[in-house]
């Protein structure tokens, strides 16, 4: 377990633990951390019925990974919701139709985190 921090919020004590601070100062009121999101094909063209697995990579501005989860789309089909792991998501498909695909990867939020989104133009032939 990390170390546990003492401060103070709104002349209030309080006790977090290490790696859980940014919950801890979003509950105070602290303005939440802003992400970014890269996504990337493992393999961008791809062939009908090739499985494809996109991966979304989250920073924040807090230089800490953010947590929570990110949700896949290709056009205006759902891939999934995949939980965050170490500032990064991933999900499979071999489901994409011929042609161009819009695939997006929102990172929907958290407390003491903004959302953001990248998306990418899946090719499948």
């Amino acid at each position: 377990m990390g170390a546990i921090i003492n401060g103070s919020c709104r002349g209030k004590d309080i006790l977090f633990a290490r790696g859980r601070g940014l919950c801890a100062l979003a509950a105070c009121g602290a303005t939440p951390a802003s992400t970014t999101t890269e996504l990337t094909s493992s393999a961008n063209p791809s062939s009908v019925g090739q499985t494809v697995t996109f991966t979304a990579t989250l920073t924040s501005s807090a230089g800490v990974n953010p947590f929570g989860t990110v949700t896949f789309t290709a056009g205006d089909t759902t891939l999934g919701t995949v939980a965050l792991s170490s500032g990064a998501a991933s999900i499979s498909t071999a489901s994409l139709p011929g042609g161009s695909t819009l695939i997006t990867a929102t990172y929907n939020g958290a407390d003491s985190f903004t959302g953001s989104s990248a998306s990418l133009t899946q090719v499948v032939q």
